[in-house]
């Protein structure tokens, strides 16, 4: 995983794209409207920093909730989540509490490096 530095932002600011942002959700230590609270936070810290990035939690969790769809149907999720994966220019991956245990960082990380696209990590500042 590449390192989310100054080289990187100007990478990732200097596009018209946009960026996938994969944080811990399911197996997120404190739950998974922490993980949503987490994930808009993360969105908001790399808005703030110029880069546009789409992060499923943030987005879906709140429709998840009140469509009463199971929030941890992996496949669901997934398939869902693909098309805004094909589109993106790369991968950012929030180094959170439980990311090394979650599938679908896990997938997704496999999904950019399989299409030859760039993973940064990202720093957790908690």
């Amino acid at each position: 995983m590449l390192k989310l530095d100054a080289p990187a932002l100007v990478q990732m600011t200097s596009g018209a794209g946009y960026w996938y942002l994969a944080t811990a959700y399911s197996k997120h230590p404190a739950g998974l409207d922490a993980a949503h609270e987490m994930a808009c936070r993360a969105v908001g810290a790399l808005r703030s920093l110029g880069v546009v990035a789409f992060s499923p939690i943030a987005h879906w969790h709140p429709v998840g909730r009140l469509l009463g769809i199971n929030p941890l149907d992996h496949d669901l999720w997934m398939e869902i989540d693909k098309p805004m994966m094909e589109g993106a220019e790369g991968l950012i991956v929030l180094c959170s509490p439980g990311w090394q245990a979650s599938r679908g960082i896990a997938v997704e990380i496999d999904f950019f490096r399989e299409s030859c696209l760039p993973v940064y990590g990202m720093p957790y500042a908690g």
